[in-house]
């Protein structure tokens, strides 16, 4: 070995900065950080140096990451506490929590030097060193810890709080806008997005597509008001380890919790800023099956951000089953978790005063991704299809050939439900 490129990897060794190896390699057309630390052990034995433990010690480094953990073994001078290995490793302490810690010392020699470095963009450009001659006697921490994968129960208040303060949440201030008056009311109903899914690749694109057909097919026309109904299941997991509320694990598209959430957040932030620009809108939350929390915490957040603007309305109450009068109709909404065969009957006891001041009475439903329908006792029960793909579950049983649309309803005062609108998805 030169004796310049010996200098370059006394200094890396004497500076304790061993991620500087991997710049060494490439300095010196070595093959990689390994093939040049261990041509320079073997130079510092060659030349004879009697503190061979010096330099058969190095900072050593492992990472593994597999499904659910993270194991680290690290040898240094430098990092000894948890909050060291934390911050050395960019743990994410929103995803993962210390499963266990475990240090223990020995000693090792280091000459007494005093490294100068000067780095630009990353890569050293000049270096000094000041040898006095003397060795060292320093102490080596060896340190184990282990990291799993929080789950539902591990996410406290707090950080889901810190979560949303570190976004830029800008609420934009809107007045009310003054409508003109009309007997229709519009109703969109939102159901089994599946956002995360790995069905979907680009769910945002589908779904503000539809939502800009929808705007277009109103063009003038005027409505008293627009409810929206989010029917549920918008995200296709319900925490951290991606499994449904009830625990099932599914497959993914690959994002993370945190990414798919942002995504679903921007996307209906967009969705319904367009939508409070034809008339006022009332926002109506049915939790589901798959994403029963992070359903309710994508809706508290929308209502967060929208908590300046005039012209629209949120109700994020926690039943299951919602229901509005709208003239002569009642309608209700579920996500469709419930046995069907009591799925058409809740309507008359939940809104019993209701039910018999009103002539029409439908119920609107998702869960199933799939266009259905029965009427019972006065009661019509749609079940409407999805926005989602066809996920790998659904085509392993052969649930194929649905088709995927959004599903609009227009609601005249006197004289019940005038049109239905099928936004097939593309």
């Amino acid at each position: 070995m030169k004796d310049e490129i010996y200098k370059d990897c006394l200094d890396v060794k004497l500076s304790g900065k061993s991620r500087f190896w991997e710049e060494l390699s490439k300095k010196w057309s070595y093959k990689n950080a390994e093939s040049i630390r261990t041509a320079f052990r073997r130079e510092a034995h060659k030349r004879g140096d009697k503190n061979s433990n010096f330099y058969d010690f190095d900072n050593q480094e492992t990472y593994q990451e597999g499904n659910g953990y993270i194991n680290i073994i690290t040898s240094s001078d430098r990092i000894k506490t948890k909050e060291e290995i934390i911050k050395e490793f960019k743990i994410d302490t929103n995803v993962w929590k210390l499963d266990s810690f475990e240090v223990k010392t020995s000693e090792g020699y280091r000459k007494d030097r005093k490294v100068e470095w000067e780095v630009e963009d990353g890569a050293v450009t000049h270096g000094s060193v000041k040898d006095t001659g003397k060795m060292l006697v320093v102490p080596l921490y060896h340190v184990r810890a282990k990291f799993t994968q929080k789950v539902l129960e591990d996410i406290t208040i707090e950080e889901m709080q810190k979560m949303f303060l570190v976004k830029e949440f800008a609420s934009p201030m809107v007045k009310r806008k003054e409508y003109l008056p009309s007997n229709e009311t519009l109703e969109i109903d939102i159901t089994d997005t599946h956002f995360g899914s790995d069905a979907n690749y680009a769910p945002e694109e589908r779904f503000l597509r539809a939502i800009d057909e929808i705007v277009e097919r109103i063009g003038k026309r005027i409505f008293k008001k627009i409810y929206v109904a989010i029917l549920s299941d918008i995200f296709h997991y319900d925490t951290i380890n991606k499994t449904t509320t009830a625990g099932t694990i599914v497959t993914t598209n690959g994002m993370t919790a945190y990414e798919t959430f942002d995504l679903g957040l921007t996307t209906l932030i967009t969705a319904l800023q367009k939508i409070s620009d034809i008339a006022p809108i009332e926002v109506i939350f049915i939790p589901g099956n798959h994403d029963r929390l992070s359903g309710y915490t994508l809706m508290k957040a929308l209502e967060a951000y929208f908590r300046n603007n005039k012209n629209v309305e949120f109700d994020t109450g926690h039943k299951s089953r919602k229901h509005r009068v709208i003239g002569v109709n009642l309608v209700g909404w579920m996500h469709g978790d419930m046995p069907k065969a009591r799925a058409s009957n809740w309507l008359q006891v939940d809104a019993r005063e209701e039910w018999g001041k009103t002539k029409y009475s439908e119920i609107h439903s998702g869960n199933y991704h799939s266009q259905q329908g029965s009427e019972n006792g006065g009661v019509i029960l749609r079940y409407l299809p999805g926005m989602t793909d066809i996920d790998q579950w659904h085509y392993d049983n052969g649930y194929v050939g649905s088709v995927r649309a959004m599903v609009s309803f227009i609601w005249h005062e006197t004289k019940g439900m005038r049109e239905m609108w099928f936004t097939n998805a593309s």
